[in-house]
C-alpha cells in the first residue's frame, strides 16, 4: 500500500518532465521561425527604405500666378 502511493508521485513527476520537455522542444522551434521572420521583415524594411524617393503629389497642379 506504501508503494502505490509512492508510485503514483513519481508517475506524475515523469509525466510533467516530459511535458516540460516538449514545451522546450517546441520553445527552440518557435525561436528559429522567429528568427526567420525577424530576418524576412528586416529585409523588407531595407528594401522599402531603398525603394522609397522622392515622388510628386498625385492631382492637379495650381499654376503660380
Amino acid at each position: 500500500m506504501i508503494q502505490a502511493s509512492t508510485s503514483a508521485p513519481s508517475r506524475e513527476l515523469e509525466e510533467i518532465k516530459e511535458r516540460i520537455k516538449a514545451l522546450e522542444e517546441i520553445s527552440e522551434e518557435n525561436e528559429e521561425k522567429f528568427d526567420d521572420i525577424y530576418v524576412a521583415l528586416t529585409e523588407l524594411a531595407m528594401k522599402q527604405k531603398l525603394a522609397t524617393t522622392h515622388r510628386n503629389p498625385i492631382g492637379f497642379v495650381k499654376p503660380k500666378e
